[in-house]
């Protein structure tokens, strides 16, 4: 199941409903690179192309006076992937979300220069994918995604309206359950929307999703762009290691078992603010990917 949600398993067959996105196969130097849990050094040539050079440079020299064994053996070199990298960035627009075969570094978000995950560099792209535990697992505990092995994908960067993310939970091939993505935020532009939002993606589940994808219990990521005009954007396995959201997985299990699609789910209320809370300091939702209008047609 693992393999089959992998983005080179699925993407050649949705190449027309999801948006622009180019794959690099990753050599074992770098795969190795990106294991070893040593101090953050990175490639000489991407610290030249981060897009903040002063800010990291700083950064990394701080670093450097904390580590006893820091030497010049330590910088590696990748002048080919980086390249590669620079050219796909250029032919996506510019900027690009990326991530592995499986997971995006959104947990590294935090390093980078914007505090999302908007790469314009090699360096923006390297700097995330050192820096992040959740790609670090990836490489570390799951199997190596023969045939492709272990591959970068950069995917188009666009901003997205954040209350038209779901979360959507297949099982026997059927849907039977539906949840906001972010489950921490209360978007009022939903509450009378859900009915036409849940019927728009059951659409595009049976139409376009459920004639192509192999496995009959999976999950899967989409936005919602507008009326009728759902995209789809990624796929992930049917158990509790993809976050539940808005369900838990014992309320999942049991929809599994009566195969009937309960109503999709959003942040019911705002959150209760406090009397210490200021408006000016109040969360707002992270930038993430999406689509654009003529993500179809520039799909590669």
């Amino acid at each position: 199941a693992k393999l089959a949600c992998a983005f080179s398993s699925w993407y050649a067959r949705f190449k027309g409903h999801t948006f622009p996105s180019r794959t690099i196969d990753l050599p074992a130097s770098f795969v190795e690179y990106l294991r070893d849990g040593g101090s953050l050094v990175l490639p000489a040539e991407a610290i030249g192309t981060y897009a903040n050079t002063d800010e990291l440079a700083s950064d990394t020299e701080e670093w450097a006076e904390r580590e006893e064994d820091q030497d010049a053996a330590e910088v590696r070199a990748f002048p080919a992937l980086e390249q590669e990298i620079k050219e796909h960035i250029r032919a996506l627009g510019g900027e690009v979300f990326p991530k592995l075969n499986w997971s995006a570094p959104v947990d590294a978000a935090w390093i980078s220069h914007n505090g999302s995950l908007r790469c314009a560099t090699p360096g923006d792209v390297i700097l995330l994918l050192k820096s992040s535990e959740f790609v670090s697992h990836d490489l570390g505990v799951l199997p190596d995604p023969a045939p492709t092995g272990y591959q970068l994908v950069l995917r188009r960067w666009m901003s997205v309206v954040p209350h038209m993310e779901f979360r959507c939970f297949v099982r026997s091939g059927t849907i039977i359950a539906i949840s906001q993505r972010d489950p921490s935020t209360y978007f009022p532009e939903l509450a009378g929307d859900l009915g036409e939002i849940q019927r728009d993606i059951e659409e595009f589940f049976n139409e376009i999703i459920a004639p192509r994808f192999p496995l009959a219990d999976f999950v899967f990521d989409v936005y919602r762009e507008k009326p009728r005009c759902v995209w789809l954007v990624d796929f992930n396995p049917f158990a509790p290691v993809t976050d539940g959201l808005l369900f838990d997985w014992s309320e999942l299990a049991l929809g599994a078992s009566s195969s009937a699609l309960q109503p999709a789910r959003a942040v019911p209320t705002p959150p209760q603010a406090t009397e210490a809370a200021q408006p000016d300091a109040l969360p707002t939702p992270d930038e993430a990917p999406a689509v654009s209008d003529d993500a179809d047609a520039d799909a590669d």
